[in-house]
């Protein structure tokens, strides 16, 4: 789940420090679910965060690693949507309804090439 706006990036030091204070906690005999409170409260992160933690407590490589995102793989090139709406006669493309019947391609995804400018309606 992405990040709020404006919010840090949880440090891997941060994220030790979470996993040691949960396996402490469990070692003591408390119960799962509250070692997960008193993290949330500790620490001030959400459960979400801290359950996450708690499941990778085992890997240490998982709470130290960058996870980089991958770019979304796109279904159609920015080239081959120019072509179908070139394809398509002016007389349906009048509209992004029209446009998008004609073409089999969403009509969100014709609006943001629209935007981005590699096609125009007329």
């Amino acid at each position: 789940m992405p990040r709020a706006p404006g919010s840090k990036k949880l440090t891997p030091e941060k994220k030790v420090a979470v996993a040691l204070f949960l396996v402490d906690l469990a070692a003591r005999g408390t119960r799962v679910v509250d070692a997960v409170t008193k993290a949330t409260a500790t620490f001030q992160l959400g459960s979400t965060v801290v359950w996450e933690i708690w499941r990778s407590r085992m890997d240490a490589g998982a709470l130290v690693a960058e996870r980089p995102r991958k770019p979304k793989k796109t279904k159609r090139t920015k080239d081959e949507i120019a072509w179908l709406v070139a394809g398509v006669p002016l007389c349906d493309r009048q509209t992004l309804e029209s446009l998008a019947k004609a073409t089999a391609v969403p009509k969100t995804t014709l609006w943001r090439h629209l935007k981005s400018g590699t096609f125009s309606l007329r």
